[in-house]
């Protein structure tokens, strides 16, 4: 009996952690302020808006800090996964498992539509954590990859320049 009661309990922390997870990036989501934002537009039409959020609205690469994206069109996973991976690859200084990473992001993000929002958590040297509004979505648990996903509007190199520079708070 005490063996199918450890069972148990284990069974069920087991299946929590994703909530305990959510909720405690839900938590610190919530103390986290705007440090800047931006738009992201393709001929002449607004993709999404972009917030880049941080503890006391400064960005510090090395602390917490999350990107709030919300759409104006909508998008399959498939294709926000595999534009990401594109830009994850030309801005990575080591070689990308494609196929795999591709693979994890699919499986993370979801199709969106005009309004939606996805918000992605990064714990520098642990993983970024996904949502779609409030509904937890899964972790990145590889630290570089989740690095390298931040940095697609972060990087120096970004392929967005102004929108890098709005979201830095540099640039009006």
């Amino acid at each position: 009996m005490k063996r199918v009661r450890l069972v148990l309990l284990l069974l069920s922390l087991w299946l929590a952690a994703p909530l305990l997870a959510s909720s405690e990036a839900d938590s610190l989501l919530a103390r986290l302020q705007p440090v800047g934002s931006g738009e992201l537009t393709f001929f002449g039409m607004t993709v999404y808006h972009a917030t880049l959020l941080a503890p006391d609205g400064v960005y510090d690469p090395q602390r917490v800090h999350a990107l709030q994206i919300d759409y104006r069109f909508g998008f399959s996973r498939e294709r926000l996964a595999a534009a990401s991976v594109d830009e994850m690859v030309k801005l990575s200084s080591r070689p990308l498992d494609r196929q795999a990473l591709q693979q994890r992001l699919t499986q993370l993000l979801t199709d969106v539509s005009e309004g939606d929002r996805l918000v992605s958590l990064h714990r520098p040297g642990e993983g970024a954590d996904f949502y779609n509004r409030d509904r937890y979505l899964g972790r990145l648990a590889d630290a570089a990859a989740a690095a390298e996903f931040f940095a697609i509007w972060l990087h120096p190199q970004s392929r967005e320049p102004g929108l890098r520079a709005r979201l830095l708070g540099e640039q009006k």
